[in-house]
């Protein structure tokens, strides 16, 4: 503060009169009780501050608070509106309750943090995405939440866990199937399970209807589904040397299948024809088989034999000079 500041305030700090308190260096309590932490936050234009009280509740007689921890920060109100300045007083008590619980060598049993600014609270319970300012400070309090609900719970790395299971495998030898390395746990569950189980598999009505599904439904899907097959778009001639094919390609579609012109003919020793060479419009010979073959009604030989007959226009007849000079007579 400045000297006019200062000068203020001593004077009403003089004028101050029956406001005299003592703040005891001991504020837990000698008997059982149940420990809580409550810290108020509040701001002006000027100034943001935060308070902390434990609050004591015995078994036997009445609770009682004391304070243990405030601050206060100066804001420069050129910059901060009141609305920033309770959100920076709520950050202010995140701050002063995660320095009290690593400090207090008791056991809190709840925390409640107060303050009486619906914006700033807002802004904490918005999944929005806020300005920087705002969501730097929104960020914080909620990794101070998520570090106080987990204080107490212990994680074990992946280093630790093999190393404990190592150990289970050293004691026990390795399993073929791991469940868990408390198989006591699963006893209970398993004479439920075989109870349960047994009460379904002698179930009368459910066989009937296990039957039905097997023998006539499962058989009436394949049989639709080898008529669909049968019936697919797709002509059932075998190719012969000179055709021209569509060959069939599976990641393409079918307006993009090539056309190839079979070449020669694989046999099988039934007779049967198994592949076909193919010659594609890049003169490469690929052997291909007759599943993914789809021959068109054209032929390479008859579309080379096939002849257009066109008709030749007339030949001009020039006629002789004596005979041009008669008919202009």
């Amino acid at each position: 503060m400045n000297t006019t500041d200062t000068t203020r305030w001593k004077k009403i700090a003089e004028n101050i009169t029956g406001f005299n308190t003592d703040i005891p260096r001991f504020v837990a309590s000698k008997s059982t009780c149940r420990y809580d932490l409550i810290v108020f936050s509040d701001s002006s234009r000027r100034v943001y501050a935060a308070v902390a009280y434990l609050v004591c509740r015995p078994l036997n007689n009445k609770p009682f608070s004391n304070i243990i921890y405030a601050k206060t920060r100066i804001a420069t109100p050129e910059k901060s509106t009141v609305p920033r300045l309770e959100l920076q007083a709520i950050v202010l008590a995140a701050k002063m309750t995660r320095f009290l619980l690593k400090e207090l060598t008791i056991r809190v049993h709840s925390i409640h943090w107060l303050s009486d600014s619906q914006i700033a609270l807002y802004w904490i319970h918005s999944r929005k995405h806020l300005k920087t300012f705002v969501q730097n400070c929104v960020k914080l309090i909620h990794e101070v939440i998520d570090e106080l609900a987990t204080a107490n719970i212990n994680y074990n790395s992946t280093t630790e866990f093999l190393l404990a299971f190592r150990r289970f495998i050293s004691r026990r030898g390795t399993p073929s199937n791991i469940l868990s390395d408390n198989a006591p746990n699963f006893k209970l569950g398993r004479e439920v399970l075989i109870n349960e189980l047994r009460q379904i598999s002698e179930d009368k009505s459910l066989n009937m209807l296990w039957d039905i599904w097997h023998k006539e439904y499962l058989r009436t899907i394949a049989k639709r589904n080898q008529i669909r097959l049968a019936k697919r778009q797709s002509s059932s001639k075998q190719p012969q040397i000179g055709d021209i094919v569509l060959i069939e390609m599976d990641n393409t579609g079918r307006s993009q299948w090539p056309l190839g012109v079979a070449v020669e003919l694989n046999k099988s020793s039934d007779g049967a024809t198994r592949s076909v060479k193919v010659k594609t419009a890049k003169r490469r010979i690929l052997d291909w088989s007759t599943n993914q073959l789809i021959p068109l009604e054209v032929a390479a030989a008859e579309e080379s034999s096939t002849k257009i007959n066109t008709p030749t226009p007339p030949t001009r007849v020039q006629l002789p000079r004596a005979a041009k000079k008669t008919i202009l007579r």
